[in-house]
């Protein structure tokens, strides 16, 4: 099979297309055709050997999220059956990248009949971490408010719809440039602030009549962080899921005078890894938010690149995922004509 690998940590340059043997399912996983193979910032993070919470071990197949069709079932796994479309989690070793990916079971999840490999392969990190933010780990309830600063990014803009689905009273958006906020108010924030401006906080806080936010999703880490930590409302809570920006989390204990808490502070990949099996228990709670019951989330295509052009072009992309419009996603997509082509397509759109 034709996959993208490295054997070295270092720049764009390290990826390496190349021809490997198919993978096999061994016990209790399953074998996915790859379709669509979303490229995420955790790669580039461990391509570069920048810290990451797992081990990253060479040679190295990056892509965490990867959707297709199932080509084989290992050794005590009875279904879906081969042929069914699906989207996974390839586990923590990755493995995406690649025209063939081996998942566990419990991270394999059919596709709904209304939702192409494209927009469900997109759920599959940003828009689970986002569901698990916010039903799971902080709680939104209903009338509550919400700042998701990094709101015109994948999580980003999966969370503000999300939190409209549960019924947040007021979510506001936060984001470095102006296409970014016109992302986050089309995902459907009531308000967006430019985080870049030093007095946000009190702007944020002003318009709450001061009294702060009671959720806040924070991804960037910084100033950002300590920054997001000043808008919580008394007993507010704070769920932070990245460190973006580099920097290492600090804040002053005194930011959390009014008992405001941080409810946990993990790896996304934590949260999906177990997320992935509580979507498949819980298939028909999936079904009634992405399926038929539902409008098709929609996905506008940007730009399409081809092979063998994707050994030098391509990867200097995915190097620098912020040069695509957000909420922008891009995507591997093996077996086509010319072996494999990398495309860039907006975020899926919760209707």
């Amino acid at each position: 099979m034709k996959a993208i690998q490295i054997t070295e940590f270092g720049a764009p340059e390290v990826l390496v297309y190349t021809e490997l043997p198919t993978p096999q399912a061994g016990e209790g996983e399953i074998l996915i055709k790859v379709e669509s193979a979303a490229v995420n910032f955790a790669d580039v993070m461990r391509r570069a050997a920048l810290t990451y919470p797992f081990p990253t071990p060479l040679p190295f197949i990056p892509g965490s999220e990867v959707a297709g069709t199932v080509a084989a079932l290992g050794p005590g796994v009875d279904e879906p059956a081969i042929g069914t479309a699906v989207f996974a989690l390839a586990g923590a070793g990755s493995n995406g990248y690649a025209q063939y990916a081996v998942a566990p079971a419990g991270q394999v999840i059919p596709i709904p009949p209304t939702l192409n490999a494209d927009e469900a392969c997109a759920l599959t990190v940003a828009g689970l971490t986002a569901a698990l933010l916010l039903s799971e780990v902080t709680q939104l309830q209903a009338g509550e408010s919400v700042l998701i600063p990094g709101a015109g990014g994948g999580v980003g803009s999966f969370a503000i719809q999300i939190a409209r689905l549960l019924g947040a009273g007021t979510i506001i958006g936060a984001a470095s440039s102006a296409i970014k906020q016109a992302a986050a108010h089309a995902a459907g924030a009531h308000h967006v602030f430019d985080y870049t401006q030093p007095d946000w906080p009190e702007q944020v806080r002003a318009l709450t009549g001061g009294r702060g936010v009671d959720v806040v999703l924070e991804m960037s880490g910084g100033t950002v962080f300590a920054q997001s930590l000043r808008c919580l409302a008394p007993f507010g809570r704070a769920a932070i899921y990245g460190m973006a920006s580099g920097t290492p989390l600090s804040f002053d204990a005194a930011i959390l005078k009014h008992s405001s808490t941080i409810q946990r502070r993990t790896s996304r990949y934590t949260f999906l890894i177990w997320g992935c099996g509580l979507a498949c228990a819980r298939k028909q709670r999936w079904q009634r938010c992405n399926g038929s019951s539902a409008t098709p989330p929609l996905v506008r295509s940007a730009s399409r690149w081809h092979a063998p052009c994707h050994l030098l072009r391509p990867p200097r992309r995915i190097a620098c995922l912020k040069r695509a419009p957000p909420p922008a996603k891009l995507f591997l997509s093996p077996g086509c004509r010319c072996d494999c082509r990398l495309r860039v397509t907006q975020e899926p759109r919760i209707r």
